[in-house]
């Protein structure tokens, strides 16, 4: 402001360096003014951030992340909005943050209830790494929100198969010539590990998947059965949605498969 004053020529004559000049006062009083608006402002953008998230229920999105946050051993108060990451490397960080796959919807109960299931990389979480898990997530739940955390092991699937493949392409057996490749286990395999977390498992999109591989003409799955980490699998019809959110086949013992010739 001084700088500004300087510039122009009408006020030259304002010239005194006494700290109680009329024109130096002048300037303070309009620099703190400037200084206590800007601060009143940044305050009350506080107060109305504070008001959205107090105010405001967390969508489903905002629970998945905040599982994928979760810090396996670290502190977590409920008076806080995140963790206190200081003097902490990212590989550190990224080791603790054990959740690696998570889905999150709502029951359908009176009572507001969200299902999440979470998975590590290998898989469900051990027992003191759920009970963890657990904790934080009531810390950071809304008020009268219940989270249901669901960590089992991947569902069980059993299929029977009839493939007709290409005699000059893959023998009986369903290996192919050139490389020696099995491609209906591999196949069921990387399909079922490329579907998303918690998502359908359609018998159909698996023939389609099958139909696109060398030497496979045709791939029909004339039974399907699947259920939970433990238990008797039952027919599906159409589509499977896993309790675990993931799963899997035993190509050893779950999968039978009867080749034709075309």
């Amino acid at each position: 402001m001084v700088e500004r004053k300087n510039a122009i020529p009408e006020l030259a004559t304002l010239t005194s360096n006494s700290s109680v000049a009329v024109w130096r006062l002048f300037f303070y009083v309009i620099a703190v003014s400037l200084w206590l608006q800007e601060t009143l402002f940044e305050k009350h953008v506080e107060i109305v951030d504070e008001k959205i998230r107090n105010q405001r229920p967390h969508t489903l999105g905002w629970y998945r992340q905040q599982a994928l946050n979760f810090q396996f051993g670290k502190e977590f108060r409920d008076d806080i909005t995140e963790y206190d990451n200081s003097g902490m490397t990212a590989d550190e960080i990224e080791a603790q943050r054990i959740i690696r796959k998570c889905s999150v919807t709502k029951a359908q109960t009176v009572k507001p209830t969200l299902i999440m299931k979470v998975h590590k990389a290998d898989g469900k979480l051990e027992t003191d790494e759920k009970t963890a898990f657990i904790a934080y997530m009531d810390a950071i739940a809304d008020a009268g929100v219940h989270v249901s955390v669901i960590s089992e092991n991947a569902d069980r699937l059993v299929l029977y198969l009839t493939i007709r493949y290409d005699a000059m392409v893959m023998d009986e057996h369903g290996v192919r010539f050139l490389d020696s490749v099995s491609p209906v286990p591999d196949t069921i395999v990387a399909h079922l590990a490329n579907l998303p977390f918690n998502g359908e498992f359609f018998p159909t999109m698996l023939e389609q998947e099958l139909m696109r591989q060398t030497g496979i003409r045709l791939a029909s799955v004339r039974l399907a059965k699947a259920g939970v980490y433990g238990a008797e699998p039952t027919e599906l019809v159409d589509a499977y949605t896993p309790y675990s959110g993931a799963i899997i086949i035993d190509t050893e013992t779950d999968l039978h498969v009867r080749y034709e010739r075309i």
